[in-house]
């Protein structure tokens, strides 16, 4: 531990080394030895010591009693007077310095520690009052309490700023020996006398709230508690007041928003239920039903309150509600029950139900009967599916429509066509003259261009191919020809070689498909290349036609069927669905897109 640091001011040296010899064998730090007032002061600020003892009589302008009133002005350090003087004059300037102790010489060195150990106890002492009396003095000055001293007729004794404050003066020294009653509301003056006369009785006064008001009649509404303490002269009343303006105003907006709540759940359309938890959350209670609960469950709310919410939905365990409620009662957080049907003897109906808990421990449960909206959704899910499979067959009557006219076209039309042509030729050969010779090579030619339109048109509305050759064969050709000689786009064909047999709908629709993929990949990938591979699955056949173009958000494509290349998916998604197969699509921006096409076999 540091020991105790002392500067002797003694301006006999050898006095001075003889006390700093007796000091040390106290065990005290006697670092130096001052001759005169003025090094007094300067050693003291240098070395800081923990106590000065000071020779009274001093050499020079300054003696020990001006250098004591400086070092205990400037560096608040105790000081202990040695002097072989005591006269009252002396004594009493002395006095003005406060002193911790005054020691006459000559001296026993017993009397010397002792009244060094005081001296250091006593300003230890006083030094810890001292930080009490400021951290007591900014408590009360800087909180936002009022606190106020009355006598036992309310005058003021003593208050802080904050008090002063709410009576709306400018300073203690208005309100100083003035009663409180004297800025109470008219309203509360008796109530206040009174509670002041109760005070004194009960020796307390617990949350008394009144109003206070200034000089301009600003009214401010207060919160009082109390305490009698016993003074010297007098019993006095020792009060906090807290200004509680703020907390009125809250008290203001929940009583209306609690009105707004009770309006709202008297009029909402959804139902509403309160539950009270029972048996540490075995039961819940109905506290609360609103109108369209009534209307919803078609039962007055007089015969639900009170009653468990088991006994008026006997089944509500099996629907999986009740465990909501326990688990909303016991975590607090608010939960969603998704629609769901409830079935019991008296209803039977679709719910879906919001649930969460009231700050007052109570469970509430929104709620609507979604009975009508299930039925009206299953109709147009049921809708829906007439429609798609309408639509795929449609596609399928349409192709084979296109099938029939590309048949009439390739055998009617197209040889009838061929046919003439080659009549004209035979005709053109034995043609007499020159100009005859030129009209018939001229028809010829327009016959020849007649054909071809035929022919592409033929294979536009449904490859022959495809049906005297096959699938494969279809969509290699296809491949080829549309793609890589007149788009310019690289192309790879596979095919694993075995047996697909298939009907002639899923055939059609299937090559209609893929053709739509390929198109869509000369519309929309800005690809170098694509690769389309035909593989035998089980009893499916499986088409992936991959491309390495920009590629494109799945997401965005996803359940919409915006823009020309989301629909074609969508539409080409819908009709494999409609014929048994499915749609599976991979891609990534900047990565190209592989899809794969499926559809059943013929068993």
């Amino acid at each position: 531990m540091t020991s105790v640091k002392i500067l002797v001011v003694e301006d006999e040296s050898i006095t001075a080394k003889d006390i700093q010899e007796t000091l040390k064998g106290y065990g005290y730090d006697v670092p130096a030895v001052a001759l005169s007032g003025e090094e007094a002061i300067e050693k003291t600020e240098q070395l800081q010591p923990d106590l000065v003892l000071m020779d009274i009589m001093l050499k020079g302008d300054v003696d020990g009693i001006g250098a004591a009133e400086q070092i205990h002005r400037r560096f608040d350090i105790p000081v202990v007077y040695l002097t072989a003087y005591a006269n009252n004059k002396i004594i009493k300037r002395a006095k003005i310095t406060e002193p911790f102790g005054y020691i006459i010489k000559p001296f026993e060195e017993r009397e010397l520690h002792t009244n060094i150990e005081m001296a250091l106890y006593k300003h230890k002492t006083e030094e810890a009052l001292r930080k009490s009396e400021e951290k007591y003095k900014n408590l009360v000055e800087t909180t936002d309490t009022g606190y106020h001293i009355v006598d036992g007729e309310g005058k003021v004794i003593d208050a802080n700023d904050e008090y002063v404050r709410l009576t709306g003066c400018g300073n203690l020294d208005e309100i100083l020996g003035r009663n409180v009653l004297e800025w109470t509301a008219e309203h509360d003056i008796e109530r206040n006398k009174k509670e002041i006369e109760k005070c004194y009785k009960k020796g307390f006064t617990r949350g008394l709230e009144i109003d206070y008001v200034d000089k301009q009649g600003n009214i401010t509404p207060v919160e009082i508690n109390a305490t009698v303490i016993d003074s010297k002269d007098e019993r006095q009343i020792m009060a906090l007041i807290r200004d509680i303006t703020e907390r009125k105003k809250a008290e203001e907006a929940l009583r209306e928003s609690e009105e707004k709540f009770r309006e709202l759940f008297e009029n909402i359309s959804s139902g509403a239920a309160v539950y009270e938890a029972r048996g540490n959350g075995k039961d819940f209670i109905f506290k609360n039903f609103n109108k369209a609960g009534e209307r919803i469950e078609n039962i007055k709310r007089e015969k639900l309150i009170g009653k468990s919410v088991v006994e008026v939905f006997p089944k509500i365990k099996e629907f999986g509600f009740f465990d909501v409620l326990k688990r909303v009662w016991k975590t607090g957080k608010s939960e969603h029950y998704p629609i769901s049907i409830y079935k019991d003897e008296r209803i039977a109906s679709w719910r879906e139900n919001y649930v969460y808990k009231l700050p007052s421990g109570e469970i509430v449960a929104a709620y609507d009967d979604i009975t009508e909206r299930k039925k009206a959704e299953e109709q147009l899910i049921e809708y829906q599916g007439r429609l798609k499979s309408l639509a795929s067959q449609l596609t399928v009557a349409e192709e084979r429509e296109k099938q029939r006219i590309a048949m009439w076209l390739h055998d009617r039309l197209s040889q009838s066509l061929v046919s003439s042509k080659l009549r004209l030729e035979t005709a053109d050969a034995s043609a007499d003259s020159a100009e005859v010779a030129k009209v018939l090579k001229e028809t010829c030619e327009m016959l020849g261009e007649a054909i071809e339109e035929v022919r592409a048109l033929t294979f536009e509305l449904s490859s022959p191919i495809l049906h005297e050759l096959g699938f494969e064969t279809a969509v290699k050709d296809w491949l080829s020809e549309q793609i890589q000689q007149k788009h310019s786009i690289e192309t790879e064909f596979e095919d694993d070689g075995k047996s697909k047999v298939m009907d002639d709908d899923i055939r059609t629709v299937l090559f209609r498909d893929v053709r739509e993929l390929l198109m869509n990949v000369v519309k929309h990938s800005q690809a170098g290349k694509v690769k389309v591979s035909i593989r035998k699955a089980d009893k499916h056949i499986t088409v992936s036609v991959e491309d390495d173009g920009c590629g494109f958000d799945l997401e965005k494509i996803n359940g919409t069927a915006t823009g020309k290349a989301g629909f074609g998916l969508f539409s080409i998604q819908e009709r494999l669905k409609e014929l048994g197969g499915h749609l599976d699509i991979k891609s990534r921006r900047g990565k190209g897109t592989f899809v794969t096409l499926s559809a059943p076999l013929k068993q």
